[in-house]
């Protein structure tokens, strides 16, 4: 029996922002620009974005990233750093998997 839908077409393809954010991801330096001080400029949860403007930056925390992202990746923005375990709901954006392995028992430095 033949199946009535095409796998190839199911698939769409990357969004604009998804293909930019690949592109950042891979030139993006992979130690945090911020720390753990550094807190979101719309509410008190620690910052996991910076976006620099020419008249200063924006700290921002995940879901205030997230729910602004595409408006503030319209504007002048100059640079910014996303931790990339943010991103890992856009579709189609590649976060690179993290390694939590550690050698010796987990219970010593050994």
């Amino acid at each position: 029996m033949l199946s009535m839908t095409n796998t190839a077409t199911l698939e769409k393809p990357l969004s604009p922002l998804a293909i930019q954010l690949n592109e950042a991801l891979k030139a993006q330096d992979p130690a945090s620009p911020l720390n753990r001080q550094t807190i979101c400029d719309r509410c008190p949860g620690a910052a996991q974005a910076i976006f620099t403007y020419e008249r200063g930056d924006i700290y921002l925390c995940g879901h205030h990233m997230r729910a602004n992202l595409a408006t503030v990746l319209d504007g002048p923005v100059t640079s910014y750093w996303i931790e990339p375990s943010e991103l890992g709901h856009i579709r189609g954006v590649g976060v690179p998997e993290q390694d939590f392995t550690r050698a010796g028992d987990g219970l010593t430095d050994a």
